[in-house]
Parts: C-alpha cells; structure tokens; sequence
C-alpha cells in the first residue's frame, strides 16, 4: 500500500471504532485498537517496520502489539471480536481499492479473481453469461480483460 491508501485505510478503522489511531494517549480502548490494527497487518504479511512507520512507531512496537493480541484472543472474547471487526474494516477496504499488493489475503483474493476470469474464459459460451458471473463477482470487464491479457 502507498501511503495515500494506509491513511485512508487508517481513516476508515478511525472512523468505525471512533478513535484515532494516530494520537500518542495511552486510554484501553485506543491502543487495543491500535494494537490489533498492527496484528492485523502483520497477518496479512507486512513487515514489522513498515507497519510501525505506518503509524510512527517503531518495529518492536509491531512485534509487542502482535503478541499481546495473539495472546489476548486465546483468553478474551472481546479481542477475538475485535479482531475479528479490524480484520472485516481491512478486507472491505481492500476490495474497495481493488488493492493486490502485499502478502497472505490480499495475494489471495488476487489469485482467486484471476482463477476466477480463467474460469470464465474456458467455461462461458457467451458474452451476457460472462457478464452475468463478473457482476456476481464485482470484477468489472475492465478488470477482466486486465486479467486475461497478464494471466491468461
């Protein structure tokens, strides 16, 4: 992601959670949030580093974060619920962008959109079925014939 896309992404959780992420307090509510917005990325393959500089912090703040996080859910069911919710505000951002970029769920979804077009390529007979099917799956002909022309 580019940083006009992570500070949209990071507006978009600061808007659902009706927090902000970004400010330096130390109140529960704000830094399980924060935390599990770090965990959620490091999931989805980021590097620690990277993360941290998504939100001025430093990479050992990333590795503390993921941990206590992947503890908490173990004996917490509101952090379970909570990253549950973050990982949802992630994903539907993703979709939204259409962003195919880094590691774990969104290498994944890409794979699965061009599998998908490869599908519709050898198994529709016509336009309008083809047609039908990528609305069904929110991949627009554009997309599609992107698709087909790198992959197919």
């Amino acid at each position: 992601m580019n940083k006009i896309q992570v500070n949209k992404l990071i507006d978009k959780v600061n808007e659902y959670f009706s927090v902000d992420m970004r400010d330096k307090t130390r109140k529960r509510d704000v830094i399980d949030i924060r935390h599990t917005f770090m965990y959620s990325l490091r999931n989805r393959g980021y590097k620690t580093a990277e993360i941290g500089g998504f939100l001025d912090k430093d990479h050992a703040t990333v590795i503390h974060a993921s941990r206590k996080v992947r503890d908490l859910i173990l004996v917490e069911r509101d952090m379970s619920r909570l990253v549950a919710a973050m990982d949802e505000v992630i994903d539907s951002y993703i979709l939204e962008e259409k962003i195919y970029s880094r590691g774990g769920n969104v290498d994944n979804y890409e794979s699965v959109r061009v599998n998908l077009c490869r599908v519709l390529e050898k198994f529709c007979d016509s336009e309008e079925e083809r047609a039908h099917w990528l609305s069904k799956s929110h991949i627009s002909i554009d997309e599609y014939k992107s698709f087909t022309s790198r992959f197919l």
